[in-house]
């Protein structure tokens, strides 16, 4: 077969998970999406302080396609950023790697359960992931300050933890931009002003119960007596847990799960089988591309 012709194995791999969110949405929503879906067709709280354009971004989508069934609505929105996410991912992985090892690579990054749980339901991470992702490439590609910055910018205003991401290019911009460092500094962290700037705007003209912007920025921390931050030994139990969970699902169903429909352990082992044999790939191909790159310069 021609070279030029030869199926595109990665491209594949993003067209079929994407179709598989969009077709396989959750049946089973946490109680956080039955809100917020209930949020949007009602057209009430519409900004939340943790992901503040969330809902009203689904208020507006579900009103300009005159949708009714916001539930499933949004799972597709969801799906959509999904397929976004691991399209952006494609092109940063070709960089690095062959399609063959890139699709192994998506394989994974698709299927994880911790992806898969947010593609398929109404959470407000992947619209965030989605933009996060997009400045990561346009600064990785482009070295686009400004549109980098304004794009974590949208990021965190989809859920505010992205704004360790949004610190962590700025590191990277200040690290690698040895030309107009201050310069490109500047440019990064000016751009980002539009965040507490519509926070404010928010606080402004919205009904809430915050006494100023401060309050209204970290409402569930004053507000909300069960969020905390705090360090103690629970942390160091939940924190590979949750890391587990990322990947499989980890909960005390599985067990009985797997005890009552026992040929679930096929394809479960497969899939650990080809876990363990794709971080090889992966390490090796990574490996042989840092060493091509150093020879080349």
């Amino acid at each position: 077969m021609n070279a030029n012709k030869k199926i595109d194995i990665s491209l594949l791999i993003v067209i079929g998970l994407t179709l598989l969110y969009i077709l396989l949405p959750s049946s089973n929503n946490t109680s956080d999406s039955l809100v917020y879906s209930l949020d949007i067709r009602s057209g009430s709280d519409l900004f939340y302080s943790h992901h503040l354009l969330f809902n009203a971004f689904g208020f507006v989508l579900s009103k300009l396609f005159s949708i009714n069934k916001t539930l499933q609505f949004m799972c597709l929105i969801n799906a959509l950023f999904a397929g976004g996410c691991l399209w952006i991912m494609r092109r940063l992985l070709l960089s690095l790697t062959d399609n063959r090892t890139c699709a192994l690579m998506l394989i994974l990054l698709g299927s994880c359960y911790g992806f898969v749980r947010f593609a398929t339901d109404v959470e407000a991470y992947i619209i965030s992931l989605f933009f996060a992702l997009w400045g990561s490439k346009v600064i990785y590609f482009g070295q686009k300050t400004i549109l980098t910055s304004l794009l974590l910018s949208v990021s965190c205003l989809f859920h505010q933890i992205f704004v360790f991401w949004w610190i962590g290019l700025g590191i990277f911009i200040l690290w690698n931009f040895e030309k107009d460092r201050i310069k490109n500094g500047i440019k990064y962290i000016s751009t980002a002003l539009i965040v507490p700037v519509i926070y404010f705007a928010v606080f402004l003209f919205t009904e809430n119960d915050c006494n100023n912007i401060f309050e209204f920025i970290f409402h569930d921390y004053f507000k909300n007596p069960t969020v905390s931050i705090s360090f103690n030994s629970t942390i160091f139990v939940m924190t590979p847990i949750s890391f587990i969970r990322t990947f499989i699902q980890v909960h005390g169903y599985i067990l009985p799960l797997l005890q009552k429909y026992f040929f679930i352990l096929i394809p479960v082992s497969v899939a650990c089988i080809c876990f363990f044999i794709g971080l090889i790939k992966i390490k090796g191909s990574i490996t042989k591309s840092i060493l091509l790159r150093s020879l080349k310069y």
